[in-house]
């Protein structure tokens, strides 16, 4: 009995944290940003730092509890990856978030529009303007995303985020910089045009990051029924799935909510895809980042004429 004491504490300590270390994470980083809000600190270096640490604490369990070990060693992906987070995360992102602001201040004075006469309620309580802002974005995002997988025409561009063999933290930040453009005009820039107080789009990249550094996570966690809320690593990896019936599923960004309600909810708990990577991979520059920038105008090429040239 005493010998088995330590390894059934290990296996309760290892459940518990399973079980709580997203939800735990998810509160504390919103509790530290209404604390930042609610105390007149910067809102906006919050948004940035509270990702952030919640980054280095998947790297670190990745490594202790992961879920395939195997996706813990590099494919010679690291590199793409990191080019992925300077030219996205680091470099268009920072542009768009000058350019964006200075847009809106343009189209008012193009079409003499006063500043207080737009249609965002900002009379609502701030938690029901962050629900807004989150609901909308992550609308958006999901119908195309779902357009980048079930357009032809689309999957060139969204194709850069599928081109990995394996999932963990570094590889959600892998994106086509004209995709995050796509979703910036499309998702956020109506918020900010239409009055959305910054504030409720701070804290919708602080959800973003917490969601997205967990959704690609390989880290083995439990979630049950918040599997039908939140986009977990659980549901996502499916999504990486080279069968068309696994991957085109789970395109939430945030949250699973609307894969359930338009029916691309899939999970199989306990288990994982038996191939990651993309449908049609022959020709595909997969770990040349700089390469995977042309990929939405040499798909064809690269990809299609392989693909018949190896049929031939």
């Amino acid at each position: 009995m005493n010998i088995a004491s330590p390894a059934v504490g290990a296996n309760v300590v290892r459940r518990a944290f399973q079980w709580a270390f997203f939800p735990v994470t998810f509160v504390a980083g919103l509790g530290a940003m209404a604390f930042v809000m609610t105390h007149g600190l910067s809102a906006y270096a919050a948004s940035v730092v509270i990702p952030l640490a919640v980054f280095a604490l998947i790297a670190v369990f990745e490594r202790v509890l992961p879920w395939n070990p195997d996706w813990n060693r590099s494919r010679g992906d690291v590199g793409a990856d990191l080019s992925s987070i300077g030219l996205v995360a680091l470099g268009v992102e920072s542009v768009l978030k000058v350019a964006g602001p200075a847009a809106v201040v343009w189209i008012l004075a193009r079409f003499a529009l006063p500043a207080g006469a737009r249609a965002f309620p900002q009379h609502w309580p701030f938690w029901a303007q962050c629900s807004l802002v989150i609901g909308f974005i992550e609308l958006v995002k999901y119908w195309f995303h779902r357009l980048g997988h079930e357009s032809r025409f689309w999957w060139p561009l969204h194709s850069v985020h599928h081109a990995v063999k394996r999932v963990y933290l570094l590889n959600g930040f892998r994106i086509h910089p004209l995709y995050h453009l796509m979703t910036y005009v499309l998702g956020y820039f109506p918020c900010i045009l239409l009055g959305a107080p910054v504030e409720t789009l701070l804290v919708h990249n602080v959800i973003l990051g917490i969601c997205g550094g967990f959704q690609h996570c390989n880290i083995d966690l439990k979630y049950g029924l918040l599997n039908y809320v939140f986009s977990t690593n659980e549901i996502h990896r499916w999504h990486h799935s080279t069968l068309k019936r696994e991957g085109n599923r789970n395109y939430g960004a945030c949250l699973s909510i609307f894969d359930v309600l338009f029916g691309t909810y899939f999970n199989a708990p306990g288990r994982s895809p038996e191939v990651i990577g993309m449908f049609a991979e022959q020709g595909y520059p997969l770990n040349s980042y700089w390469k995977q920038l042309a990929v939405p105008f040499m798909y064809r090429r690269w990809v299609k004429s392989e693909a018949a040239r190896r049929v031939g």
